[in-house]
Formats: structure tokens, C-alpha cells, sequence
């Protein structure tokens, strides 16, 4: 049997909590704590090696770097309005009176 303590983390906002309450396990229990690559670099990885190959055929295609400029300018504002509409744990119609 292993004794390893090992965390899955992913980016959400719990992620903070896991990370130290697997710190506190794996102090209390004498046990090292794994090492685990969450699924967020795995995307960042692949994302930045597809871009210039995506890059690479559009600009083959006759769109301008300007016209592929705005088209990231849409995605990044669009990804953050639908990122600060997810909200874990909390209906979209509550609100957090936490603080």
C-alpha cells in the first residue's frame, strides 16, 4: 500500500482549502504529499501549441492579423462575462451576503 496523500485540484475556488488540508494530512500522517498536474495545464499546454498552427491556416486563409485580434478581443470578453456568471455552490439568483 501507498502512503501518499494526493489532492485533486482543478482551479475552482475550493481549490485553496484542498490544497491545505492536504498539506495538513500529509504532515499529521508523516506521509508525502503527490505531486498532481490538474487538467488546466494539460488545456494551457495544448492551447498554446494549437495557436500557431490555428494562426498559421487563417493567415493562409487571407484573415488579417488584425480581423484575428478582434476575434480574440470577442472570446476573451465573452469567456469572462460566462466565468462570472459560474459561480460554485451558489444559485444564479442568490446572492452571497458573506462579505
Amino acid at each position: 500500500m501507498n502512503n501518499t496523500v494526493v489532492a485533486c485540484v482543478d482551479g475552482s475556488p475550493s481549490t485553496g482549502p484542498v490544497c491545505d488540508y492536504a498539506a495538513w494530512a500529509a504532515a499529521g500522517l508523516s506521509a508525502p504529499l503527490a505531486k498532481v498536474r490538474s487538467a488546466v495545464v494539460a488545456g494551457t499546454v495544448l492551447a498554446s501549441s494549437a495557436s500557431p498552427v490555428i494562426m498559421g491556416v487563417l493567415i493562409d486563409n487571407h484573415i488579417t492579423l488584425r480581423v484575428q485580434a478582434l476575434l480574440c478581443l470577442v472570446f476573451i470578453l465573452a469567456a469572462s462575462l460566462v466565468a462570472t456568471r459560474v459561480r460554485a455552490g451558489v444559485p444564479e439568483n442568490e446572492t452571497d451576503i458573506s462579505g
